[in-house]
């Protein structure tokens, strides 16, 4: 969650994977049978993606029972030795006495400052500016992987848009599949049986994507409409155990669904 102020859009529009549909390319069908086969595969390797979830959780909950302690063994050098290096250092500096302004971050015209790290402490809620600096990290490293010309995580997009959105301080992922014309939202607190809350705002986002997108896609069928997009629940997301870890959730969903989604188009 997050109980930031901050717009229902992170500064980067989401992820894209795959190309619009051209002439003599291949058929609707083919394309849909061609995801659902993706989608099947994800079913399998969404085990092993879990039980990645499963140890980020656990490093957070270790470290949510050592917090009223946690400054205290900073300041005396004594973190405890199960601690990896990485984390040891991120902990160090959160609670050192550098200036909240310093700039820590820098990409482009977005960046981040001492301060916006205390939202990756034990029960913090991260903020939109973390999640948006995700984006463009994961924007960069497409970019170099693939020789500058990035085919993901950029608006106008292909096949697959992810739209980290947040509603109600609360954050959660939009899958955006344009040949099935579907949206499914992945929401880390919501039962899947149950019925998509924000599907207003789901909307209204869609509508202003429609918007916004309408003088630069020029090559879309005349009768596309993100607005018209069903809107449904993900299934088999991983459940997160507190009522603060959301946007870490968001931010684990683009990473390894967004790999993976990636992976199963180059195949």
């Amino acid at each position: 969650m997050s109980g930031m102020p901050s717009p229902s859009i992170t500064t980067s529009l989401g992820l894209c994977s795959g190309s619009w549909m051209k002439a003599g390319s291949t058929s609707p069908m083919a394309a849909s049978t061609k995801l659902m086969e993706t989608e099947n595969k994800w079913r399998i390797h969404m085990e092993n993606e879990i039980n990645d979830l499963k140890y980020e959780l656990a490093s957070l909950s270790y470290l949510k029972e050592e917090v009223k302690a946690l400054k205290t063994l900073v300041l005396e050098n004594k973190l405890h030795p199960m601690l990896r290096l990485k984390d040891r250092q991120v902990l160090e500096y959160i609670f050192s006495d550098s200036k909240q302004s310093d700039l820590i971050v820098v990409f482009g015209d977005n960046y981040l400052q001492h301060s916006n790290f205390r939202y990756l402490g034990p029960e913090a809620w991260v903020e939109s500016s973390v999640i948006t600096m995700i984006s463009l990290f994961l924007t960069e490293e497409e970019m170099r992987k693939s020789g500058g010309c990035s085919t993901i995580w950029y608006l106008p997009c292909r096949l697959l848009i992810y739209i980290p959105i947040l509603s109600s301080s609360h954050y959660c992922l939009a899958r955006v599949i344009i040949s099935l014309k579907k949206v499914e939202v992945w929401d880390s607190l919501a039962d899947e049986k149950s019925q998509v809350r924000q599907s207003n705002k789901f909307k209204e986002i869609l509508r202003n994507i429609d918007l916004a997108m309408a003088n630069q896609i020029k090559k879309r069928p005349l009768i596309f409409s993100f607005a018209s997009l069903f809107i449904h629940r993900a299934q088999n997301v991983p459940r997160q155990l507190n009522f603060f870890d959301c946007g870490v959730f968001v931010a684990l969903f683009m990473i390894h669904r967004c790999r993976f989604d990636k992976r199963s188009f180059e195949a």
